[in-house]
Formats: structure tokens, sequence, C-alpha cells
């Protein structure tokens, strides 16, 4: 998840551009050293007595120079109800993943 975006030179042509082993190539708008990896969503559907739908997927720009962050990856929470999107927030991996371990403590059955 980790895995920094890398642009590599190709002689005198285009660069190449490595992909994380999560990018989904249909998704990806990383071209020429611009744009953002992203994985393939994961949609989690409203329940009965929850309007409210959740989609993840992961996300990471490409490198850009004086600004550290640019290619950091970052996990992507999209959250709606049935006339749209409501809200869209992206979590640092490391917060994602303590909400992660909340979320399986608050389990009853701990199965998840």
């Amino acid at each position: 998840m980790t895995q920094t975006t890398t642009v590599q030179p190709q002689g005198q042509g285009r660069p190449v551009i490595r992909h994380p082993v999560w990018c989904d190539p249909a998704s990806c708008t990383a071209m020429d050293g611009h744009g953002h990896h992203f994985s393939r969503v994961i949609e989690l559907k409203a329940l009965p007595r929850c309007p409210l739908g959740v989609a993840v997927r992961l996300s990471q720009g490409t490198a850009v120079a004086d600004f550290p962050l640019s290619n950091v990856p970052l996990v992507q929470l999209s959250i709606a109800d049935d006339e749209g999107e409501l809200c869209e927030v992206g979590l640092y991996v490391e917060m994602a993943q303590e909400l992660g371990r909340l979320l399986v403590r608050l389990s009853p059955d701990r199965r998840l």
C-alpha cells in the first residue's frame, strides 16, 4: 500500500509510470507524471434501517516537486444517500487501519 508512484524516463520518448499493485487500469488517471492512481471501488449498500451507502477506494497522486505529501496513499470514503453524495473524506492509511481495528472491536461477534 505504501509503494510510491515513480516516473522512469524512457529515452527520448514518454516516461514510464509504475503503478501500485492495487491500481485499477480502468480508473487510473496517472499519465505523464500527472493524475492519480485509483483502486476499484468497494460499495457498501444502504441497509433498511439506514439510508446511507458507503463507497471505499484507495488513491495516490503522482509526485509533485516540493510537495512531499502529494503521492501519499489515501483511503477515500464517499458517503451518499439515495439523492446522491453527501461527503467524501480521505484518510491516511494509518488512520484507516485504526478505524478498522475499532470497528472489529465493536463487532458483536468479532467475525469481520
